[in-house]
């Protein structure tokens, strides 16, 4: 059980409310649900996206940071 707790070390869990989860279904710029979920949960906590399809995020652009992998480890 020590591994999956290592994992959770260097992340941050967002809490979302039930305002939150309103907000997220009447927001259209991002088509997928759980990418809405993870940008709003973001842009509480971390304010960067780390994610191999950028594209998706394209909308929203300026909010957050949108990183690839690389991008985000080369920082």
């Amino acid at each position: 059980m020590e591994e999956p707790k290592k994992t959770l070390q260097g992340f941050r869990i967002s809490d979302l409310s039930r305002e939150d989860l309103t907000t997220i279904l009447s927001d259209d710029r991002i088509k997928d649900f759980e990418d809405l979920i993870q940008f709003y949960s973001a842009k509480k906590s971390s304010k960067v996206i780390v994610t191999r399809n950028k594209h998706d995020y394209r909308k929203i652009y300026g909010e957050i940071d949108v990183l690839t992998p690389e991008e985000f480890l080369s920082r």
